[in-house]
């Protein structure tokens, strides 16, 4: 996807939340498709904060991110990542998809 498209605080928006957070559409890099992204935050309870899940940079706890959302100490819930897909939007922006059709 386009990195310039990429707002840095919109995860943390989704973090806080603690749902679900999708985007788009937006042009794919080198293509003429558009697509729409959805990422899902995952947190892991009764967690220490300086916990590395073994990598040695500890890239789970952004510096740009203390604390809340990132980790709550009343909880000892800790961020760990996004789980994300991307999303043909060309079917759905058409509207003529089966597969939706069906849910109408």
């Amino acid at each position: 996807f386009s990195p310039g498209l990429v707002d840095e605080y919109v995860p943390y928006k989704s973090m806080e939340q603690d749902g679900l957070l999708i985007k788009g559409p937006f042009p794919l890099t080198n293509s003429e498709a558009h697509a729409f992204s959805a990422g899902y935050p995952i947190f892991f309870n009764d967690t220490d904060e300086d916990e590395s899940w073994g990598h040695p940079d500890n890239i789970t706890h952004p510096t740009s991110c203390p604390g809340p959302p990132c980790y709550n100490p009343k909880t000892r819930e800790k961020f760990w990542g996004f789980a994300g897909v991307l999303i043909n939007a060309g079917p759905i922006l058409a509207g003529n998809n089966v597969h939706l059709d069906r849910l109408l």
